[in-house]
This record gives structure tokens, sequence and C-alpha cells, in this order.
């Protein structure tokens, strides 16, 4: 049986198929002159127009590892538990895929923040760690990519990581909030971390390996096994019911959203997307997922998940450090951009073949967020890439 859902979007060029967009682009291609705006929207369900008229996104519907008629061998039998039971069964599933998955032998980078979720996965993995030692446990670094660092500290510390097996990524940039990602918009490359087609400016499952890698302290992409604890929020959302979501809904919805469509840099794992995982959450903690919803505590990709409520009852005392929100990261300027950084990124675009031949009306922004401005950039930089290859861009 399939143990994962695999969080990818497929693009198609007559007979070649691929999740590398720009993998698949012909030598003589056609760009839409008229960039239909959807293309830059977030998320449209349905939407398989891209910015070159020979490539198109595969419908979900077509692709074969998302259909998931068979995601669960029997139909799910609610169960109602109290809530340290269903903690701690949950727990005890995260820490049997985390086991199941673990290679030893690689390299483990574990993308975390002060988010409950990264505190979970970090708990069972040192929980592992305890019960199996360090050969199982192998070279090991947490990474904080977000500007939590202080709290991140706080969490690797009270877990016992020694320092060695924890970095600040883009630390160099700590000081000025609006800097901090300044290593992330290289325009020459912008095209590989956003697949030449999205219009959110900065990859987490890209450029932070990319930054380490560069700095010698991680080995190459076929050496790194990278975790993070994406998706527990919108799995929340679809097993408590919001807006009507079921799996099958969530599954398309994420396809069609941009997410999909982040290229990775090495091998990541996804342990929230287990269908062991999903299929024990569902049958013990659908009680609990509808009383987040019906709080409104749980928006797709923000808000407060399942994850807390787990915490608070396997370890009640790390919940004593606090958790930066994605709105005071908005509001400490994390994702903001400075004066000095829009400018070289300005000019870089300025300097482009897509800006002198197309120039459309599009006005930059320094927001850190999904917009045509970013999309129109990463364009500008898949035909830049495209064009010093010799590739021929026609308009029309």
């Amino acid at each position: 049986m399939k143990t994962f859902y695999k969080k990818k979007r497929l693009y198609i060029n007559n007979a070649d198929i691929s999740d590398c967009f720009y993998d698949i682009i012909p030598k003589h291609v056609t760009l839409r002159k008229d960039i239909n705006s959807k293309i830059f929207e977030k998320q449209v369900d349905g939407f398989h127009e891209t910015a070159f008229h020979e490539i198109d996104v595969v419908p979900y519907n077509e692709v074969e590892f998302l259909k998931i008629d068979n995601f669960f061998d029997t139909e799910i039998q609610v169960k109602n538990i109290d809530v340290k039971t269903f903690s701690q069964i949950m727990f005890t599933a995260l820490c049997s895929i985390i086991k199941r998955e673990w290679d030893s032998q690689k390299f483990h980078v574990i993308l975390h923040s002060s988010g409950y979720d990264s505190r979970l996965i970090s708990l069972a993995i040192r929980k592992l760690y305890r019960e199996n030692g360090s050969n199982w446990l192998g070279k090991i670094l947490f990474v904080e990519a977000g500007g939590e660092v202080e709290l991140f500290k706080q969490i690797m510390q009270y877990e016992g990581w020694d320092e060695s097996q924890y970095v600040i990524c883009f630390k160099d940039n700590c000081n000025d909030p609006t800097e901090y990602f300044s290593d992330c918009f290289d325009f020459k490359t912008a095209y590989k971390k956003t697949n030449g087609v999205l219009s959110y400016p900065i990859n987490i499952w890209w450029d932070t390996i990319d930054w380490l890698q560069n700095k010698g302290i991680i080995p190459d992409d076929n050496s790194i096994q990278c975790w993070t604890g994406y998706c527990l929020n919108e799995i929340t959302d679809t097993i408590g019911g919001y807006k009507d979501w079921d799996l099958k809904k969530y599954f398309r919805w994420i396809y069609y959203h941009q997410l999909s469509a982040f290229p990775l840099k090495g091998t990541w794992i996804y342990p929230f997307y287990d269908f062991d995982f999903i299929r024990t959450f569902a049958t013990y903690g659908k009680k609990y997922a509808e009383e987040l919803v019906q709080s409104g505590c749980v928006e797709p990709g923000i808000g407060i998940g399942i994850a807390k409520l787990i915490v608070d009852n396997i370890e009640p005392e790390i919940q004593k450090i606090p958790r930066l929100s994605l709105n005071e990261m908005y509001e400490n300027n994390y994702r903001k951009i400075s004066d000095r950084l829009m400018n070289k990124i300005i000019s870089g675009y300025n300097g482009s073949w897509y800006h002198k031949n197309i120039n459309p009306s599009v006005s930059p922004t320094n927001i850190i967020y999904y917009s045509d401005w970013w999309g129109t950039w990463s364009l500008a930089s898949l035909c830049e890439y495209l064009i010093n290859l010799e590739y021929k861009i026609e308009v029309k």
C-alpha cells in the first residue's frame, strides 16, 4: 500500500511530463504576450494554462499517484477517546512513521520553527534517539529559517540537543529583518527554486538547503534526508470538516496550489502526509479537529492545528516557550524587503530580456507574498536562462 501522499504538480509538453517545468521546455518555445493573471494566483482550481503555449499543467484527475480512492484499505470507523489517550496515540503513530522512514546513513536536515508541528517532530526524534542510540540517529541538523531565532534556540536547549546539532540559516542577516532573506534573491538562479512559474519568491525547501550546502555545512542532495512539519494544519482542517472539505477535496486543492509546484532540493519526508498518520487522526481525532475548526483556530496554512493539543498533553513544559505567529513575523518585518535589496532585485529584472521585450505593466512589491510582481520576476529569470542556452523564444 502507498505510504505517502506526493505533493507534486506535473507539467506536460506533448509526451514529455515532469514536475520540473523548465526541463520540458522545447528549444523553440512560444511565450504568451498577454499573461493570464490566474497563472500568478496562489491557487486556481482546474486552471491548466502556463506562460508558454506548448506547456500545460497536467489535470489533477489524470495524475495517477494523486488518486486517493485506495488510500484507506477499510472505511474509517470514528472512535471517541479522551484527549490524553488521543495525544499519546498520535505521538506514537508519528514516532513509528519517523522510525520507519529514517535512513541512518543519510545526513538529516530538519526544518524547525517555533511552531507546534516542529516541536512535535523534534520531540518524536528525541524519543527515538533515546530508545535507539547514536548509531540510529546518525548526523542531524535542526535548521531555523524564518526569523524565530531565540525561540528556536530555547526549544533546542529544552530538548537537550547539542549546539552542533542545530543552526540558524541566513544567520549573517539576523540583525536586520528586512535583509534576512537577502541570500535568496539571485535573479540569475531564481528560476530554479521557483520552477520558473511561481509568484512566491522564497522556497524554504530549496533556499535553506542551498544556503547550507554553499556554506559547506551539509553534503550534496544525494546524501541528505530532509524533514518538515508542513501540512498538519490543512489535515486538521480536512478531518474537522472545514468548508465541507474531505481528503479528496483537500488533495485537489493543494495540487492546484503553487505550493505543489515548488522544486525540492534533496529527498524530503512529510510525515504528516503519511497515510498511517492521517488514518489514525481520522479514526481517533475527528472530534478534536472539529472543535478546532468550529472555534476558528484553523485556516489553511495558518492558525493552530492539532499539534498544539498533542504537545500540550505529551510535553506540557515545552509550551512555556512562546510560538511566533505568522502575523507577528509580518509585524516584525521578516516578510518585508529592504530598500537596498529591492533596488538590487529591480535592477536585475530591468536588465533582463523579458523586461526589455515584453515589459508588462507590473509594480514591484517589497512584501514576500504571492503577487504578479514575483511571478513576473520568476518568469523573467527563466527566460534569461533559456536565452543564455540559445533557446528561441517567440512571443504571441
